[in-house]
């Protein structure tokens, strides 16, 4: 299962009838704008924690992307896999490692040791991601409710 971060807006209820007040595309908006404020510092720090091998395409292939499950709006972020674009096909292995592997004719091809670059991100960014979410999203509501007034 994916880690997650989930976000309240607790207590400011006054911004929670402002927001209720708004049109779709506008909590849409805000949406995507808290999910990208939450989303660009754990991307960040998972593109710093990323092993440098001799073509840097880990590194290079870290992203995020936007997709809707549900009515909710959410960033995927992590090594990005497309044919000749992306080639963070390898990160898996890199952030687990492997164990003992071997060829058809028997020969070791060794072990690889885990360089974990994804968990550490998350485990050190949910709280500052969260907390950044959560200041753009009151502030584009409080900007869209001053438009919606007008």
């Amino acid at each position: 299962m994916a880690d997650r971060i989930t976000i309240d807006l607790i207590g400011a209820r006054e911004l929670q009838k402002a927001f209720k007040k708004l049109e779709k595309k506008a909590k849409r908006a805000i949406g995507r704008k808290g999910i990208t404020a939450g989303s660009t510092p754990m991307m960040k720090r998972m593109k710093a924690l990323a092993p440098v091998g001799e073509t840097g395409n880990l590194k290079k292939s870290i992203g995020r992307k936007f997709k809707r499950y549900g009515g909710v709006d959410v960033a995927i972020i992590g090594p990005r896999i497309k044919e000749g674009k992306f080639t963070g096909q390898h990160a898996f292995i890199v952030e687990f490692g492997t164990k003992e592997r071997f060829t058809e004719s028997g020969a070791s091809r060794g072990v690889m040791p885990a360089r974990p670059f994804m968990r550490p991100a998350f485990a050190q960014m949910k709280r500052i991601s969260a907390k950044k979410s959560e200041v753009a999203i009151k502030q584009a509501v409080e900007t869209e409710a001053k438009k919606a007034a007008r």
